[in-house]
């Protein structure tokens, strides 16, 4: 969770103000090996930008990665995607409450 804080100018850096930012920016792990899993982590992309409160501010590239453990089934499709509140009062742990539930065990 990142914490904004009013500070002071240092000769390194600006910190950013509370009104500089707007919310919490998050990061969510996407992914999927079965039934058109590009397909499943497009979806779910659709699905975080439609959430009320939150903004999908970035999204990665999709990426194809071989199972860990038990090897024995397709390959995964992953992404990440980095959502961001729109309330200046609600944290990215408050916000990651508002996303709906996405996992499906098919």
């Amino acid at each position: 969770m990142l914490e904004i804080t009013t500070q002071t100018t240092s000769p390194l850096c600006t910190c950013p103000t509370k009104r500089d930012v707007i919310g919490a920016p998050a990061f969510v792990a996407l992914g999927s090996n079965l039934d058109s899993p590009a397909q499943q982590v497009q979806e779910a992309f659709a699905e975080l930008a439609r959430i009320p409160g939150i903004a999908l501010q970035a999204r990665s590239s999709l990426y194809r990665t071989a199972p860990i453990g038990y090897t024995d089934q397709p390959d995964f499709i992953n992404a990440v995607a980095g959502p961001r509140t729109l309330d200046l009062d609600l944290s990215a742990d408050q916000g990651i409450t508002r996303l709906p539930a996405l996992v499906s065990d098919t």
